[in-house]
This record gives C-alpha cells, sequence and structure tokens, in this order.
C-alpha cells in the first residue's frame, strides 16, 4: 500500500500542473467574487407615503450603516418611473411597522434588500422596547448592537417582523468555502478515477498479480485521493487566513476537521464513477456536469438561504457541497456545539459509505466479466 501511494505521490510531482491549476482558479474566483463590493454597483430606492421625509431619512442612514447596498430616499411620485426605466431591481416602501417591495425584475439582489429591510425593522423594534423600558437612548441601543455584531444578519422571513429566523452572510467566507469545495471535486474525482487509467494501461493487471492485496491496492488509491483533496483544501485555507487575511471568525482549525467527511464522500464519489464510466473520455465529459451540479444545488455560488424554490431546496439535499457548506459556516460563523455538526457529518459519512460499497462492487463485477 505504501509503495502504490509513493509511486501516485511521484507521478503528481512529474505532473503537478493539474492540481497547480485548481488551487489558482480557485484563488482567482474568491478574490473575484469574495472581494466583490455591491455598494455603489446595486442602488435601491426608499419611499413612504406614511413617515416623514426625516423619519426616512433616518432609516436610510441606518440602513446604509449596517448593509452593502446603496439606499436612498426618493418621492413617491419618482418611485414608478425609476422602476419603468429599469434603474432599480426593486424598490421600498416603508410603513410604521412592516414595509412592501415594489419588484421591477427579479434578481439576486431583491432576497439581499427583503432581508436587509427586514432586518432593520426587527432592529428597530428591538431599539423602541428598549428604551420604553429605559434601558437608553435609541442611538446607544443602535451603537451596542452595531459593536456586537460580528457579521451581517439577514433574515429569510417574509415581509412582516414577525417570526423571524436569523442567518449570517459574509460574502468572503462564501466565496472560500463555495469555490473550495467545488474546484475540489474535480480534484479527488480525478485523482480516485485513475484507477480507469490504470486498467486502460494494463497497469491494473500488474498490481493484481503482484504480492499486494487488492485491499491494500485501493486502499492505497484511496487514501492517496483523500491526502491530495485534504491537501488542496489545507492550503487554500491556509493562504486565504494567513496572507489573504480572510477572518474565520475564529474557526479556522475547526474548519480543517470539519471538511474531513465533505472529502469521504467525494472520495468515495470517485470509486462510484470509477464503476459507472469505462473511459477517461466519459469521465472528462461526467465530472463537469457532476460538479456544476452540486455546486449550484449545495450554495457553493450563493447563499443556500436565499433560495425560495421547494424544489430546489429538496434536491440540494442529495448535494455533498450542501452539507458541508452548513458545517463550514456552524464552525465559523455560527459557533456551532459538538452535536450540531453530527446530523451533517452523519449524512456525509452515509453517502460516503453508499457510494463506496456500490462503487466497489460495480468495479469488481466489471473485473471479473
Amino acid at each position: 500500500m505504501k509503495g502504490i501511494i509513493w509511486g501516485l505521490i511521484r507521478e503528481t510531482i512529474r505532473n503537478p500542473w493539474a492540481l497547480i491549476a485548481m488551487y489558482a482558479l480557485t484563488i482567482l474566483f474568491v478574490f473575484m467574487i469574495g472581494q466583490t463590493d455591491m455598494s455603489g454597483s446595486i442602488s435601491i430606492p426608499v419611499y413612504s407615503e406614511e413617515l416623514s421625509e426625516s423619519e426616512v431619512d433616518d432609516a436610510v442612514a441606518i440602513l446604509n450603516a449596517d448593509q452593502t447596498i446603496d439606499f436612498y430616499s426618493i418621492n413617491q411620485g419618482e418611485v414608478q418611473d425609476v422602476l419603468n426605466r429599469q434603474s432599480a431591481e426593486v424598490a421600498v416602501h416603508l410603513q410604521s411597522n412592516r414595509y412592501d417591495l415594489l419588484v421591477a425584475r427579479e434578481s439576486f439582489a431583491t432576497d439581499i434588500v427583503e432581508s436587509a429591510v427586514n432586518t432593520y425593522y426587527v432592529k428597530e423594534q428591538f431599539v423602541n422596547e428598549a428604551v420604553a423600558a429605559g434601558v437608553g437612548s435609541a442611538s446607544e441601543i443602535r451603537d451596542e448592537i452595531g459593536n456586537t455584531s460580528e457579521a451581517y444578519p439577514i433574515s429569510t422571513t417574509s415581509f412582516t417582523v414577525q417570526h423571524t429566523e436569523n442567518w449570517t452572510y459574509d460574502q468572503s467566507l462564501q466565496a472560500v468555502f463555495g469555490f473550495s469545495l467545488f474546484f475540489v471535486i474535480y480534484t479527488i474525482t480525478f485523482s480516485v478515477t485513475s484507477i480507469i487509467e490504470q486498467k486502460q494501461n494494463g497497469v491494473w493487471d500488474r498490481l493484481i498479480l503482484s504480492p499486494a492485496s487488492k485491499t491494500s491496492i485501493y486502499l492505497g488509491n484511496l487514501i492517496y485521493s483523500f491526502l491530495v483533496g485534504y491537501l488542496q483544501i489545507f492550503i487554500i485555507f491556509i493562504l486565504f487566513a494567513t496572507v489573504f487575511q480572510f477572518d474565520f471568525q475564529g474557526g479556522f482549525l475547526l474548519s480543517l476537521i470539519v471538511v474531513i467527511p465533505f472529502i469521504f464522500s467525494l472520495v468515495s464519489l470517485g470509486i462510484l464513477l470509477s464503476g459507472i464510466v469505462t473511459s477517461m473520455r466519459q469521465l472528462d465529459a461526467i465530472v463537469p456536469f457532476i460538479a456544476v451540479s452540486f455546486a449550484m444545488l449545495g450554495g457553493a455560488f450563493w447563499p443556500i438561504e436565499i433560495v425560495s424554490s421547494k424544489a430546489i431546496l429538496i434536491l440540494s439535499k442529495i448535494s455533498p457541497i450542501t452539507y458541508g457548506m452548513e458545517m463550514l459556516k456552524g464552525a465559523t460563523l455560527y459557533n456551532w456545539s459538538f452535536e450540531q455538526f453530527l446530523l451533517p457529518a452523519s449524512i456525509l459519512f452515509f453517502i460516503g459509505a453508499l457510494c463506496m460499497g456500490v462503487g466497489l462492487n460495480l468495479i469488481e463485477r466489471r473485473s471479473t466479466t
């Protein structure tokens, strides 16, 4: 087994360009997405029929202090013209205890705006109750809330203030985690499915005839693929935590632990693909489709929390990235307890065990026919 692992490592050292390309693409996409500043690119008009002009201006100032979208006040008569000209995706109609969104076109910004405004109402309701209880002035309470907020809070509920379910969004971490998990799919699946190439080149037959057991041959390939995938994520996380100074919210070391079930599931997926496809040409076609599908369903490119389609949310349960992102966010943004990691980790291990069992069975059945 050690000889097999060492042989695969030497082969990677002789031809490291595919691995380097995955590193480079991950870093490139994280910087393109994670460092994108939404302010100035998305401007949202705010108006009110009920509140005074000064109250609207105060609300806009508070929204702009907390969010990454540029809110600006506008007269009621100008709102329809702005929406008709498609100058804004959505406009916000403020009222004393609720709000309305006038949507010109559906976009990613609509969900963010809804969440931002809803969060504003939740905070203001808390501030008003605290002022009524004599805790302090409104400005003092707002300052205290701002000092204790570590990241940007977003509510995923509808237009009313009641029954909010808050979630936390950090654009930089979303990009680091999402693209790291996305690109490592290519690295792991292609490394595991090198078994196909070994069979096509006749190397597999020579290994079977060698003194090494079949179990050690499989373990050698699996351990090598696991190490390559883990090393890729480890290096990417190290680079962004130290060199690029991304804030992992105190969960950096835990992040390196919770990715282990995700990597195991991908290694098992590679075994399953090795049992299904018959040539590297078929693999080259199917892996990008699987990787992109898993990434889009699992929330690698955008937060899964903003998705409202029940069908997409149900389909997301089959993507290992869904559970990988959950655990990485739990380790950093949500400060999960040990028990909260058990469910997503168990699902990933179950997916891995299922794919491993089916894949090995298919490989063995094919080798005996």
